[in-house]
């Protein structure tokens, strides 16, 4: 499926306005269009010697609500591949603060290999995907 990467659609507000929890202690919130949290630039330098990282979901393929269960299975078969390949993660969880639509949940990864994390993203159905870096963190669309 492709999307659009008109910023000004309702599916491109709904990302941008996402606070993405990454779980460590204490949580740390993040934002797309704003800078990458210290606390989460150095982790991703001390695990994989890379200076950003990945939030990534397998939840809600195709832009569309699907039920809790089969999320849990595809969030379950997402993690299964990061760990086979081997990359750091830390669990996240996408917030609408409108609470209009449900809670997604995934993983922030810490690998330069943009190629493999978008086919990865892509084989999951997802929309895009939220470079984390210093500077600014991005949603990237996926075609």
């Amino acid at each position: 499926m492709a999307y659009s990467h008109d910023t000004d659609t309702p599916l491109a507000h709904a990302f941008a306005a996402t606070i993405y929890r990454i779980t460590m202690n204490p949580a740390v919130d993040l934002y797309v269009d704003h800078p990458g949290p210290a606390t989460i630039i150095e982790w991703c330098r001390r695990v994989a010697d890379v200076p950003g990282g990945w939030i990534i979901t397998a939840d809600n393929p195709g832009a569309s609500a699907h039920s809790a269960i089969d999320n849990r299975s595809r969030g379950a078969a997402l993690d299964a591949e990061l760990a086979s390949a081997g990359i750091p993660g830390l669990a996240t969880r996408h917030i609408d603060p409108a609470g209009r639509w449900p809670d997604e949940y995934g993983q922030l990864i810490a690998t330069g290999d943009t190629a493999f994390v978008q086919a990865l993203a892509a084989r999951f159905g997802q929309a895009a995907i939220v470079s984390v870096a210093p500077d600014q963190c991005r949603l990237v669309w996926l075609d």
